[in-house]
């Protein structure tokens, strides 16, 4: 069973608005919590220090710019290709803290002076005279944060890949239940009740003539149309040889019902007739013409079939002589429509079926890839 490794969803339906306002929340209730650690240190140690409103504020704020390094590496980590390569992990995490930690300082100092009402020499004495153990702890924040977005990414990741082979699952589950039921189907339109009853009328008849080896001959073949049928049922694949030794005897079947209404000429140009193709190909092909032609002509009808070995793929030719008698009831029947149904479902778009006539010719082109036939799909 085939499984995606990973799914296409663009950024702009990973990072929405309400992914935007969360994350905002998040740090907001980030800056209210260390504003209110700071405002209890104040009060337990009776620090010389005011505290007041608007300090709570410009810790809601100062944590809110944390909101754009944070999206920032949402999307690029969605952006990179998965699975993460560890290099590429290190380089974007050690990048983005060069960039984004003086940017921040500058942003957060500089609104803290101003609200302060400082002048730019105290900003930028502030600013130089910012801590280590400072530094240290934006560190920390901004390695959290990283760590943060690379876990919520591989989670989206896997939800996706999960999702994507459910899907994936479903559908090779409904196509496996869709050849199920095109398969009956194909089984319940083989051999049909009336085909059999003919058969078994000219098998009586051979009876009533004492002609015991084409008896047992007839009854052999209609055994080994029984079988194979059973048989292949529920197969994807058989060998070429099979299903011509089936065609073979479904037609020597028909002669016992016509036996001087049709010619029959199988030209076959393989080196190898174990190649494997769908069960039931050539035979829906050969009763559509005794359906359609020798059932409505008292004439002969000339039936060929011809598989050529053309290079990578496997040519299948069935042609049949049409008279003005059959010419405007010939046409493919339900057994035709299961097998195109068949060979789309196993084949998609790795085959060709063309159908082409004339006033005196009509033939059934199909063509199915080499490799497909010896049982790669």
């Amino acid at each position: 069973m085939t499984y995606i490794c990973m799914t296409s969803k663009t950024t702009s339906s990973f990072i929405s608005f309400r992914i935007i306002a969360f994350v905002w929340l998040i740090w907001a209730i980030i800056g209210l919590v260390h504003g209110t650690s700071r405002y209890t240190d104040i009060v337990r140690y009776n620090l010389n220090a005011s505290f007041t409103g608007s300090d709570f504020a410009l810790y809601v704020i100062s944590y809110s710019f944390w909101v754009l390094i944070t999206l920032a590496l949402l999307i690029l980590l969605k952006r990179m290709h998965y699975p993460f390569s560890s290099t590429k992990l290190a380089i974007c995490c050690v990048f983005g803290l060069i960039l984004w930690l003086p940017v921040y300082f500058a942003v957060d100092y500089g609104i803290s002076t101003i609200i302060a009402g400082g002048t730019v020499d105290a900003y930028w004495a502030r600013l130089s005279g910012m801590s280590g153990s400072v530094v240290f702890f934006y560190v920390i924040i901004y390695l959290l944060t990283f760590a943060a977005c690379l876990g919520a990414v591989l989670m989206r990741n896997t939800a996706n890949i999960k999702q994507a082979n459910l899907a994936l699952e479903r559908k090779q589950h409904e196509t496996a239940l869709l050849l199920a039921v095109q398969k009956m189907q194909m089984m319940q339109s083989q051999l049909s009740p009336h085909f059999l009853f003919n058969c078994l009328g000219a098998i009586s008849g051979l009876a009533r003539q004492g002609d015991k080896d084409t008896l047992v001959e007839a009854v052999a073949k209609v055994g080994n149309l029984l079988r194979f049928t059973i048989n292949n049922a529920t197969e994807n694949w058989i060998s070429l040889d099979e299903e011509i030794g089936f065609c073979d005897d479904y037609l020597s079947l028909q002669h016992l019902r016509y036996p001087n209404r049709f010619k029959y000429t199988a030209n076959i140009e393989l080196n190898d007739l174990h190649l494997c193709c769908p069960p039931f190909t050539l035979q829906p092909l050969l009763e559509n013409i005794f359906r359609h032609v020798v059932d409505t002509t008292s004439q002969t009808v000339d039936i060929t079939l011809k598989i050529q070995d053309q290079q990578n793929t496997i040519a299948i030719t069935v042609c049949n002589s049409l008279f003005e008698s059959s010419q405007q009831v010939h046409k493919s029947g339900t057994g035709i429509e299961n097998l195109q149904s068949r060979l789309v479902h196993l084949y998609s778009s790795n085959h060709q079926f063309v159908i082409t006539s004339n006033e005196q010719q009509y033939c059934v082109c199909l063509t199915l890839p080499k490799e497909a036939i010896n049982g790669d799909v």
